[in-house]
């Protein structure tokens, strides 16, 4: 019987998964992909920002929660939570929310804590779920912002420049963004189409017990299903 004692290293690395340490491995092309985007889509937004608040005398004219909203856009275009939808109307509700606190409590200790999870319940009824956007709400509390300009500029402006400048970049480095829909072009087989149909149906309804937030898009879930129980070729 082999009693071999674990090394230093296989200690570690045991005990380092105990932090959540199982995160995917991604192609040193992907991370530069991915690296230079967040690069080149936060760089237009701040030149962009810092031009138009010259011009309109503004001196507030980016939040430090885009770096985080570039993460998932160029890291994670596919994710439902990365779509111009949840980045735009998640950053601008909880900008409001944040703003609208600012005018009904004086405390921070009540505001900050009822900013953010009142912008989360938003983003949730509108379906528009953006983590960095929480973030959003905290930073109107804490500059005690108190103009509901603040939503328009810098906050949805600035959404919108760096998700414009995402669906250039990655269209054209081959990662479609915003994400739709596939379309078949090809006829299916009847056989398929009931097949398809069943397994949506499987998938949702396991979805509906399941009772948390997915960080995946529905059809990918799918195309991943189906590539994982495809026979293997020879």
């Amino acid at each position: 019987m082999n009693n071999k004692n674990p090394t230093v290293g296989e200690t570690l690395v045991k005990w380092f998964r105990y932090f959540g340490q199982d995160q995917s491995r991604v192609s040193w092309v992907e991370r530069f992909r991915s690296s230079f985007g967040a690069f080149l889509g936060l760089l237009c937004t701040v030149l962009f920002g810092q031009f138009v608040g010259g011009f309109v005398g503004v001196d507030e004219w980016f939040m430090a929660s885009l770096g985080a909203s570039s993460l998932l856009i160029f890291v994670l275009p596919s994710s439902p939570m990365a779509q111009p939808w949840a980045v735009i109307g998640g950053n601008v509700l909880s900008a409001i929310v944040g703003v609208t606190c600012n005018h009904l409590f004086d405390n921070p200790v009540l505001a900050l804590p009822v900013a953010a999870s009142t912008a989360i319940l938003g983003m949730f009824l509108l379906r528009c779920l953006h983590p960095p956007a929480a973030a959003v709400a905290l930073i109107a509390v804490m500059g005690h912002t108190l103009s509901y300009r603040y939503a328009f500029f810098p906050v949805m402006i600035d959404s919108v420049i760096l998700c414009a400048v995402a669906a250039l970049y990655n269209s054209f480095t081959g990662k479609p963004y915003p994400t739709k829909p596939s379309i078949e072009v090809t006829p299916i087989a009847k056989s398929e189409v009931d097949k398809n149909a069943e397994l949506n149906a499987r998938l949702n309804a396991i979805l509906d017990e399941y009772h948390e937030v997915l960080d995946v898009d529905h059809a990918e879930l799918v195309k991943i299903i189906k590539l994982a129980s495809k026979p293997k070729e020879k």
